[in-house]
């Protein structure tokens, strides 16, 4: 049997079986991750979160301009 830890999946693992773009599942994964770092520490991880959810509009920007 394998370590618990080993076995689990990323965070946003879920979205790689939705049907979903890859660019719009990356985002959202990103988005996932900035949203969770908010709730761990607000003041100190902010700036951290604030650039991942930057990050995270641009990729659906991106993935909005490919599906045109």
């Amino acid at each position: 049997m394998g370590d618990i830890k080993s076995e689990r999946k990323p965070m946003g693992a879920h979205w790689e079986n939705t049907g979903y773009p890859p660019l719009y599942q990356l985002a959202r994964r990103v988005e996932t991750v900035a949203r969770k770092l908010r709730m761990l520490h607000p003041r100190k991880l902010r700036r951290y979160a604030d650039e991942l959810f930057a990050i995270s509009t641009h990729l659906a920007a991106l993935d909005k301009k490919r599906a045109r």
